[in-house]
């Protein structure tokens, strides 16, 4: 007689983790696995019937793409943020505050000739 407790158990007696297979056949499939995956001892059971070939092949695609896009993401943010740390390294502390200075009697000499 098998406790309920014991079906989310692996062989190593620890607790199995769900996860979703995104590539090959077995895309769209939910399963229940080893923590350890193959330095543990590498149990999977499925959750779910395997889905129809078609039907995995368009979710591997999709992750495929949505995989693409977002490394494209990340590369842009590093791309600005190092355009943004490169401007922040090139201006100097002290130009600002004389720019600054500089704008402010601007603005007060507009003030006075009205």
């Amino acid at each position: 007689m098998s406790n309920e407790s014991d079906v989310n158990v692996c062989f190593c007696n620890k607790v199995m983790v769900e996860r979703m297979c995104w590539y090959g056949s077995n895309a769209g499939r939910r399963s229940l696995n080893c923590p350890d995956g193959s330095r543990g001892c590498g149990y999977i059971h499925w959750i779910e019937e395997p889905l129809e070939e078609r039907a995995a092949i368009i979710i591997e695609d999709l992750k495929k793409q949505m995989t693409r896009q977002a490394n494209q993401h990340v590369f842009e943010m590093e791309e600005l943020m190092h355009s943004f740390n490169i401007s922040i390294l090139t201006d100097s502390g002290d130009d600002d505050k004389d720019d600054d200075d500089d704008d402010d009697e601007g603005t007060d000499e507009d003030d006075h000739e009205d």
